[in-house]
């Protein structure tokens, strides 16, 4: 981890710091624990959040007794989100937390009633938006459910990262999104995981009332 570089200033703006806390480092390996062959689809963390607000947002920690789906390119820890009724108005942002020395390195896709993959998102899709790297997108009409599994070739490869210690607000209007960042740019040097946070945001667009 010789390629981390951390700054006093840049230790200070990030959560944890100044308490002493210590930093989780990327994991490389995940063993799993009784793997499933499709996830369940009955037990989707639903996205129709209680409150009402034009922003909500869900975090999952991710570690090595998450929950463990079965694919093509091994065993993965995965979180199924189901899509809230009313998809109108609202977009979905979806990834994993960037922390000090680590992000979770996610592959999202879509999946239909009956749990086939609809869509699934590129690498040149996701972006780094206020301490997220994530993809956002509106649904389509035949998409219920988000699923997060870990895209394996990127684990263990290193990635640099700017405006990690800085503060990113995105405002939505009905012309687009438009973003405003505030704080100090540090450049810091994180692994990708297959431990960390999966972080889903629902952001309601409906034009306010005059």
């Amino acid at each position: 981890m010789n390629k981390v570089i951390f700054s006093a200033i840049g230790c200070a703006l990030l959560a944890g710091c100044a308490s002493g806390a210590r930093f989780s480092s990327p994991v490389t390996k995940f063993a799993g624990v009784s793997c499933l062959a499709q996830p369940d689809l009955a037990s989707a963390t639903s996205l129709d959040f209680k409150k009402k607000k034009k922003f909500n947002e869900l975090s999952v920690p991710v570690v090595e007794t998450s929950k463990c789906l079965s694919t093509a390119s091994g065993n993965t820890p995965f979180q199924l989100f189901a899509l809230p009724g009313v998809i109108e108005n609202r977009v979905f942002e979806i990834g994993s937390a960037v922390e000090p020395l680590r992000v979770f390195s996610p592959d999202i896709a879509t999946l239909d009633v009956s749990g086939n993959v609809v869509r699934r998102f590129s690498k040149d899709q996701f972006a780094f938006r206020g301490g997220v790297y994530s993809v956002q997108l509106r649904a389509l009409e035949n998409e219920k459910y988000i699923l997060v599994t870990t895209a394996p070739e990127a684990v263990g490869k290193f990635f640099d990262s700017i405006q990690t210690s800085t503060s990113t607000t995105t405002v939505y209007t009905g012309f687009g999104a438009s973003n405003w960042t505030s704080g100090v740019d540090q450049n810091y040097t994180r692994a990708f995981s297959y431990e960390g946070t999966i972080i889903a945001r629902v952001i309601d667009t409906t034009p306010s009332e005059k």
